[in-house]
C-alpha cells in the first residue's frame, strides 16, 4: 500500500487535484500550509493545518518515514523548508503550477506588457520584510543559520525526484532557464466538466482574464476592445490577485466606454463554472503560461479562445489538434468581422480533443507508474 503525504497551501485546488491520486490501494494524507484555516472542502478529516513558521510547523519536521511519496502542489518557501528538513526522503514530486518559476526567477521579467508595465506596483518591501523577519528568527532558532528564500527553494529543487506537469514542451522551456529542474513526470489531463447545450449561447460576451493578477495583461485587450468599439459585454473577474494593481486597473475602467462586468469578490467554484458555461469568447493576454483551468474548462465548454503567442499554452494546444486563436494576430481580425464564436464543428471538435486528452486510461497509466517510482528508489 502507497502512503502518500499532500502539502498544499491553497484551499481553492484541494477537492479539484488531490483526488486524481486517491486510489484504491492508497493511503492519503494533506499538510495545509497556511496562515489561516480557511478550507472547508470534504477532506477535511485527513486535512492536518500547519501555521508556517510556528511551533506546530517544528513538529512536521519529524521523520516522515511512513510516507511512500511526498507530493508538494506548488513550490514556495515554506514548502521548500519542509522538504529540506527531511533526512531520509521518500519520493518527491512537485506538481508545478507555475508562479513558482515564472514570478520567482529571471524569467518574471518577461510577464508584462509594455501597457501593464506602466500600472504594475513591485513595492511590497513592507510586507516581505515583516515575513522575512519571521522566517530569520525561525531559522536562528531551529536551525542557528541564516534563511534566504532563493537559496532555500533552489536547495529543495536539487532534493525534488520528479516535476509533475501536462506540457513536456514547456518543461523543456523553463529548463533551459532553470537547468536544476527534477525529472519530467507526465501527468494527465483528468478534469472532466458537464458539456452545455451551446446552441443556447446566442448573446456574444468576451471573458478577460483570470483574476486580478497583473500577468494578465488586461489593459491590452481592453484598449484594443475600445479601440474596435466593441460593444457587448466584457467579463473580468477580479476575484483574487494583486490589489494595488486591480485598483489602479478600476480607476482606467471607469474612463473607458466599454459595457464591462467586473466580478470583485471571489466566486464559488459551482458559481464559477457558471459563469464560464455563459461565455463564447475569451481572451487571455498572459505572456506566461496561467489559467490553464479556465482554458481547459471553456475548451470543453465549446468557447472561442485567444491566447498569446508568447503564452507556452499556445503552441502545445496546437499540437495537439484544438481550435485556438492568437491574441496578436486573430483578435482584431475577428473584432471587425464579429467572428467571435466557434461554429458547431469547431466546437464539437475541440470537445471530443478535450475527452481524448482526459480519457481513463491516461490517469490508469500515471497511476502505475507510481509504485514503480517508489520501488526504483528503495533499489
Amino acid at each position: 500500500m502507497l502512503n502518500i503525504l499532500h502539502i498544499v497551501s491553497d484551499d481553492k485546488f484541494i477537492d479539484l487535484l488531490l483526488p486524481r491520486y486517491f486510489f484504491d490501494g492508497c493511503e492519503n494524507e494533506i499538510v495545509y500550509l497556511k496562515d489561516e484555516f480557511t478550507y472547508k472542502g470534504k477532506y477535511l478529516d485527513i486535512t492536518k493545518w500547519v501555521m508556517p513558521f510556528t511551533k506546530r510547523f517544528e513538529d512536521v519536521f519529524s521523520e516522515p518515514s511512513k510516507f511512500n511519496i511526498i507530493i508538494v502542489y506548488s513550490l514556495n518557501n515554506s514548502k521548500a523548508l519542509f522538504i529540506n528538513s527531511i533526512q531520509k526522503k521518500p519520493v518527491i514530486i512537485w506538481h508545478f503550477f507555475g508562479t513558482e518559476i515564472y514570478n520567482q526567477t529571471a524569467l518574471s521579467k518577461y510577464n508584462y506588457s509594455q501597457a501593464t508595465k506602466k500600472i504594475v506596483t513591485v513595492n511590497k518591501k513592507t510586507i516581505l520584510k515583516e515575513k522575512a523577519k519571521k522566517v530569520q528568527v525561525f531559522f536562528r532558532r531551529i536551525f542557528n543559520s541564516n534563511y534566504t528564500h532563493q537559496t532555500e527553494v533552489e536547495k529543495a529543487i536539487l532534493a525534488i525526484d520528479y516535476f509533475c506537469w501536462y506540457n513536456k514542451d514547456e518543461y523543456d522551456y523553463l529548463k533551459s532557464h532553470v537547468p536544476t529542474l527534477p525529472e519530467f513526470l507526465q501527468f494527465p489531463v483528468t478534469t472532466k466538466y458537464q458539456e452545455l447545450n451551446s446552441s443556447e449561447r446566442n448573446k456574444i460576451n468576451i471573458l478577460v482574464g483570470n483574476s486580478s493578477a497583473p500577468q494578465n495583461n488586461h489593459l491590452d485587450t481592453l484598449l484594443l476592445l475600445q479601440k474596435m468599439q466593441y460593444k457587448g459585454e466584457v467579463i473580468v473577474p477580479f476575484g483574487y490577485g494583486d490589489l494595488a494593481y486591480k485598483e489602479k486597473l478600476l480607476q482606467i475602467i471607469k474612463g473607458l466606454t466599454l459595457n464591462i462586468d467586473v466580478l470583485e469578490d471571489f466566486m464559488a467554484y459551482k458559481d464559477y463554472l457558471d459563469l464560464l458555461g455563459t461565455v463564447t469568447t475569451a481572451v487571455f493576454n498572459s505572456y506566461r503560461q496561467m489559467a490553464l483551468g479556465n482554458i481547459f474548462i471553456l475548451l470543453c465548454y465549446g468557447t472561442k479562445i485567444y491566447l498569446s503567442e508568447k503564452n507556452p499554452t499556445y503552441p502545445w494546444l496546437k499540437k495537439i489538434g484544438f481550435h485556438i486563436y492568437s491574441v496578436e494576430k486573430d483578435l482584431e481580425p475577428g473584432l471587425i468581422s464579429r467572428d467571435l464564436k466557434l461554429d458547431e464543428e469547431q466546437m464539437l471538435h475541440n470537445k471530443a480533443l478535450y475527452a481524448k486528452m482526459t480519457d481513463n486510461s491516461l490517469l490508469n497509466d500515471f497511476i502505475q507508474k507510481l509504485p514503480k517510482l517508489v520501488k526504483t528508489r528503495n533499489r
